[in-house]
């Protein structure tokens, strides 16, 4: 690699690199004007109440409410998607993308490049960043120089040769590393990411996925997966790129805090608390079941027992009394005992602990603990 082409490279990062910027300090802007608009809407929402002078006042003002809602909810979901944003983008000023395929559809000649990153980014309609879950990404995993790889664009199946893969090694925007090869495996920056030194996170997983994890990622036909392999063969990865995956083909129906990730334990939780933020993706909720257990039911303590004592504690749990217990505890739940925390962002309280007590208070429902709870979360 010549220092012409390296030099080339670095400008056009550069350049790249000050768009990010740009971008990020609008968003900077956009979220203080978003998150100030939000504010002001909590505090109209603890003054609104419900016209129960007749039925059709009560009906009127229901609607107001729901209408009401519907905007806060609108707002919020604004509000949490520039957010996202702003974080992909701090992450990308450091480390913009990774990878270069030249490629060009086998009915056209005509050349075409895309640079790979965790990522997308626009300037005046030109990509300059491909998302690297894009369907035209995985040009860079399935395909080496002169292949031809068939991928699904839209609704038809297209066919495009491979020109030229080319991937960086960038730290703090500077590029300090840079091959052409016709291989991930087996090339010398993967045979560098995986014999360097040990570290408690795990590396640059995105720019090192091979053909069939790239292949088990991206199939979204079984609704149940098992990867298997032996030790250090890249399970816990490939399950993190498809949860990573799955967020960005299915964002219109998938959220991240619909998704709960176990860990066997806290030292493997912490060894795998970077890989989503790596791949695009933030507020996944991890725990071990202990963690998750204890969360919400913290007046109680888990302790371990043998075989034995298990099935007591499962004869126990699994009778009528066990359940009775369990609904007048609900019931109790209902009055009293229930914690309530501030809604905070970025340290300041918008709606205090107090105020969303005397909510639910407020609410006179018959139902479960759960509906109640629901109309005081609405």
């Amino acid at each position: 690699m010549n220092n012409e082409s390296i030099q080339q490279e670095q400008e056009r990062m550069d350049y790249v690199i000050s768009v990010i910027t740009e971008e990020a300090d609008r968003l900077k802007s956009e979220y203080s004007s978003k998150l100030e608009i939000q504010k002001q809407l909590l505090k109209q929402s603890s003054q609104i109440r419900i016209n129960n002078s007749s039925n059709e006042a009560m009906w009127e003002s229901s609607g107001e409410l729901r209408e009401f809602e519907q905007n806060l909810t609108i707002k919020s979901n604004e509000l949490t998607q520039v957010q996202n944003r702003r974080t992909i983008l701090e992450k990308m000023q450091e480390d913009p993308y990774f990878g270069r395929i030249d490629y060009h559809n086998v009915t056209d000649p005509e050349a075409e490049q895309i640079y790979v990153g965790i990522g997308s980014l626009f300037d005046n309609n030109d990509n300059l960043v491909v998302d690297w879950r894009a369907p035209i990404s995985s040009l860079y995993y399935e395909g080496n120089v002169g292949d031809q790889v068939k991928l699904k664009i839209g609704d038809r199946f297209q066919a495009f040769e491979v020109d030229l893969k080319r991937q960086f090694r960038v730290k703090n925007g500077e590029i300090v590393g840079m091959i052409d090869t016709d291989n991930v495996m087996g090339d010398p920056y993967l045979m560098e990411v995986l014999e360097g030194g040990s570290s408690n996170q795990m590396g640059p997983v995105v720019a090192t996925l091979q053909k069939e994890q790239n292949r088990i990622v991206r199939d979204t036909l079984p609704r149940n997966v098992l990867i298997q392999g032996v030790a250090g063969s890249g399970k816990t990865v490939v399950m993190m790129q498809k949860i990573a995956y799955l967020l960005y083909a299915f964002r219109a129906h998938l959220k991240a805090d619909e998704i709960l990730l176990f860990s066997p334990n806290r030292i493997f939780q912490a060894y795998i608390s970077q890989v989503l933020p790596s791949l695009g993706e933030w507020d996944v909720e991890g725990n071990t079941f202990s963690q998750f257990i204890q969360h919400r039911v913290s007046n109680y303590d888990m302790i371990p027992s043998d075989i034995g004592e298990s099935n007591k504690f499962n004869t126990v749990k699994g009778s009528s009394q066990y359940y009775e217990a369990l609904e007048r505890y609900s019931r109790l739940l209902k009055k009293k005992y229930l914690l309530f925390r501030d809604i905070k962002r970025e340290d300041e309280v918008l709606i205090s602990k107090e105020e969303i007590q005397q909510m639910f208070k407020r609410i006179d429902s018959k139902g479960s603990l759960a509906a109640k709870l629901d109309i005081l979360r609405s």
